[in-house]
């Protein structure tokens, strides 16, 4: 503890001579701008060496920073919001996400809205509440979007979910994108193999051939054997 001191005091030394020095230097500019202006102003060293060393002093001031018990408990808070979010969407299953009718987006981006503002304190925009209103639950947009900011599984990014949400709502409009996507490639799959059944397969009566297949779709829109 005393060499620690001892070290302190030597380097506290150290700086303040060279904080000394500086003032100095800056005192005789002051001094020599004075005299080619001719100013007529007496030339007091203590003065401008103190008000420069005094100047050079407050950038050794310390910063406030937030404290570490308050990013822990809004981590925390966080945390359960995340996990209560994670229950409701595992034990109540959606009926459409993401959502396409207008008047259910509207009402469904209103909802967003205040819940946003309520749980993070974070005021959406007009856009970000049409892209965000498109999900299917409030609480899987929560859910998403806590887990896109590393609340779930990893470590949370040291970012403010201000910075991130711009972030989330290109990505929620990706997944939305891509989910629709999806969506309608599987009902196209489902329609072709409805059309197949329902045109059927002629079998030959004799012989071991492959079964002649029948034209489903003409080009009027009927079937058509050839």
């Amino acid at each position: 503890m005393i060499v620690r001191s001892l070290v302190l005091w030597v380097m506290g030394l150290r700086y303040g001579i060279t904080l000394l020095r500086l003032g100095i230097a800056n005192a005789g500019v002051l001094h020599r701008y004075q005299n080619d202006m001719r100013l007529g102003k007496r030339y007091r060293i203590l003065a401008d060496v103190w008000l420069e060393v005094n100047r050079y002093a407050k950038l050794f001031n310390a910063f406030p920073t937030l404290a570490p018990s308050q990013d822990a408990q809004e981590q925390k808070e966080l945390a359960k919001i995340l996990r209560e979010a994670k229950y409701i969407c595992t034990h109540h299953k959606l009926e459409a996400d993401p959502l396409t009718a207008i008047s259910a987006i509207k009402i469904q981006a209103a909802i967003i809205q205040i819940t946003f503002l309520r749980l993070f304190r974070l005021r959406l925009t007009p856009v970000e509440c049409e892209r965000l209103g498109k999900y299917g639950s409030v609480n899987l947009a929560t859910k998403d979007f806590l887990e896109y900011c590393g609340y779930g599984d990893r470590a949370p990014i040291n970012l403010p979910l201000s910075l991130q949400l711009p972030l989330f709502v290109a990505w929620a409009e990706l997944r939305h994108e891509k989910i629709t996507t999806h969506r309608n490639v599987l009902l196209i799959y489902a329609n072709i193999a409805s059309l197949e059944k329902e045109g059927g397969r002629v079998t030959p009566s004799s012989g071991g051939s492959a079964p002649l297949p029948i034209s489903v779709i003409g080009a009027g829109g009927a079937s058509s054997r050839p």
